[in-house]
């Protein structure tokens, strides 16, 4: 049986009205691909459990409450004051293994050439162009995200790949926002070489910096580990990046892309 071309991945914990969309959107352009969601602990189980039945996609459940990576400012408007992803700078190695095995699985089993990684403010617009193209992980055009040169010196002592692009400002960097799409296979290879070195080596490499506790830098570096090429999706947009040329030129409105990123207005997101 020939693969499909692309499959799914939406990880979660309480939006399943969102999730409804979300899969709406991806069965509108990929109806032979297969779906996951993996929910946080402590999520709305049965909402999400039914909208997983209706659009045909695998449920399961995190073996840990993964969270948050760390913090950042938009998170204030809508996360406890006590909550633990205000008051870390980044995954502590189970919470980022953790996540990375679950995204690991679906690689492995959905039979698919590429998985999309969706959150849960992302969402297929049109049909995605860039999966006729190969690749090991594409990812947003990171003109906001600077990898640390740590990162890269670790890539190179593994024997990985750092020929990624350059952003506007001179710098490579890293960008697995929500929308970013692995090759299955590539990821798979990626991930079995590099779980195990971090084994050994995380707190070194935290030491230097909180990057590697982040689902933006990880899910790259696995591609890298194994000579994976990275490549922008210059149709993966979020929703504020026409209001800032200075980083994004010549971006229009997030509507003309394929896929939008950072979507978090309820009555827009019921409309697509």
């Amino acid at each position: 049986m020939s693969k499909t071309l692309l499959s799914g991945y939406l990880w979660g914990f309480d939006r399943p009205n969102t999730a409804d969309v979300i899969f709406k959107k991806f069965r509108e352009f990929y109806k032979d691909g297969n779906l996951y969601f993996k929910m946080d602990v402590g999520g709305k189980e049965k909402e999400h459990k039914e909208i997983c039945e209706k659009y045909g996609a695998e449920f399961s459940i995190q073996p840990m409450k993964v969270g948050r990576c760390g913090w950042m400012t938009h998170y204030e408007e809508w996360e406890d004051g006590d909550s633990e992803a205000l008051k870390r700078a980044c995954w502590p190695k189970e919470n980022a293994f953790t996540w990375m095995d679950s995204l690991y699985e679906a690689a492995k089993k959905c039979g698919s050439k590429y998985l999309i990684a969706l959150e849960d403010d992302t969402f297929i617009l049109k049909p995605i162009s860039i999966i006729q193209e190969d690749f090991g992980i594409a990812v947003v055009e990171y003109n906001c995200n600077e990898i640390h040169p740590y990162l890269l010196e670790f890539i190179q002592s593994i024997d990985g790949n750092t020929d990624i692009p350059v952003n506007l400002f001179g710098n490579k960097g890293y960008g697995g926002q929500g929308g970013f799409i692995i090759n299955c296979e590539t990821f798979v290879k990626g991930w079995d070489k590099l779980k195990p070195i971090l084994e050994e080596r995380w707190d070194e490499v935290r030491e230097q910096t909180h990057l590697i506790g982040w689902v933006d830098v990880l899910p790259q570096l696995a591609v890298m580990a194994v000579n994976g090429s990275v490549v922008w999706n210059k149709q993966l947009v979020q929703t504020w990046f026409n209001e800032r040329p200075d980083l994004y030129p010549g971006h229009s409105n997030w509507r003309d892309y394929e896929i939008v990123d950072f979507l978090k207005d309820d009555e827009i997101i019921k409309s697509l």
